[in-house]
């Protein structure tokens, strides 16, 4: 056993080169792996924050149907959401289906949104917006793509 080790400390000495590039290529692999596990567990705490911050007594029923190619070509916003996943809006989602979440004994709170897409002119000009509110309220809250 000694003299294995002595003859690889001789190898060692022989070969500087070798010696350091492997002794570099080791020690970049192993920060790289620690690198990316702590990349890791930094996204995994950032995100477990964002969730944590919603509460655990909270729900979001969210309707969404993919748009088809019809209700695309019938969009003049369709090039600007065929890349961004938009959905159409349909209306298997009633208020009255909130007011029944609302008279469950454990729910201490509902809200309702509609949110969507349309083009909005004033004299010649044109833009598509994305409106969101509450349709009891009359609220309506629009943004400008």
């Amino acid at each position: 056993m000694f003299k294995a080790f002595i003859q690889s400390i001789k190898a060692l000495k022989t070969n500087k080169a070798r010696t350091v590039l492997t002794t570099l290529g080791i020690v970049i692999g192993i920060a790289t792996v620690i690198m990316v596990l702590s990349a890791g567990a930094g996204f995994r705490s950032l995100i477990d924050s964002q969730v944590e911050t919603l509460g655990t007594n909270m729900l979001f029923i969210e309707t969404r149907v993919p748009p088809t190619t019809k209700n695309m070509a019938n969009s003049h916003m369709a090039s600007t959401f065929s890349r961004a996943g938009s959905s159409v809006a349909i209306t298997s989602f009633k208020q009255r289906d909130l007011e029944n979440i609302r008279k469950l004994p454990n729910v201490e709170n509902t809200y309702g949104i509609v949110t969507g897409t349309a083009v909005a002119s004033y004299k010649n000009s044109q833009k598509s917006i994305i409106s969101t509110g509450n349709p009891l309220k009359n609220f309506l809250l629009t943004s400008t793509l």
